[in-house]
């Protein structure tokens, strides 16, 4: 076993008060300790999981207990899929987005901010993203962007060192794969749709303002789901500050 990595990683869950994933713990353990482990949940694993002196792999790991287990969602495997650095990096912005937007009113947790892959190829993003069903009400998009030293503050995490505006990352594009990503995990009803959501939430039908887009005159861009279940772009007052227009910060990993 890496006892160093190990002793790493768990003071890292009592620090944020994350517990340890399967995949964390698995990655300090040896071949041999893996395959026991393995074996006490009554799982098999292939030879092409561990082959002789090479580290566990922890996605073929992944795979045979998912045979045994219940499906998790496509939303929640996009982190699991990430290189471990992006994997960590992710993990760190999860956490401090939902320190800096959980609220007595609102709680959040890491769990409500999901990653979004956009893009494809070479040049695929990953984005960590508030990815619940109904947005944060912060008011116009005037407020939400007014460029003041306390404002802005309210809007920006530091991870790793590095001070980042939660603002920049909900873009159109963005917007887009998340509800596309949404469809294919078979979310229903999907974020920001019509009455459906409404009616098991208690929300408003929200739209999502589109912070990272560019403005166009007195007016700024917002995203909802329309009764086709795709996303519909329309162009609302910069001063509006009806309810059920909402924000859904994010991060780029």
């Amino acid at each position: 076993m890496n006892d160093e990595r190990l002793g790493a990683l768990v003071g890292k869950a009592i620090t944020y008060g994350v517990p340890l994933t399967a995949e964390q713990v698995a990655g300090c353990l040896a071949n041999e300790e893996l395959l026991q482990a393995v074996g006490d949940r009554g799982l098999t694993v292939g030879a092409v999981a561990l082959k002789a002196g090479d580290q566990p792999n922890v996605t073929e790991v992944a795979g045979a207990q998912a045979q045994t287990e219940p499906k998790t969602p496509e939303v929640g495997n996009v982190l699991a899929s990430l290189s471990p650095e992006k994997r960590e990096r992710a993990e760190a912005l999860q956490i401090g987005l939902a320190e800096k937007f959980s609220t007595e009113e609102q709680p959040l947790t890491t769990e409500d901010f999901g990653v979004v892959l956009v893009g494809e190829g070479d040049r695929q993003k990953a984005v960590v993203m508030l990815t619940t069903g109904s947005g944060l009400y912060k008011g116009s998009y005037n407020t939400i962007m007014a460029n003041e030293v306390s404002n802005n503050q309210a809007y920006t995490i530091e991870v790793d060192g590095q001070k980042i505006d939660t603002r920049k990352a909900m873009t159109g594009s963005v917007y887009q794969a998340f509800i596309e990503q949404a469809i294919k995990s078979g979310v229903d009803p999907l974020p920001d749709s019509p009455p459906a959501l409404a009616e098991k939430s208690g929300q408003p039908w929200t739209e999502t303002w589109l912070t990272g887009s560019p403005i166009v005159a007195f007016r700024a861009y917002v995203c909802a789901v329309g009764n086709a279940g795709r996303p519909h772009y329309f162009l609302r007052g910069r001063h509006g500050n009806c309810h059920s227009l909402r924000i859904r910060p994010g991060a780029v990993v």
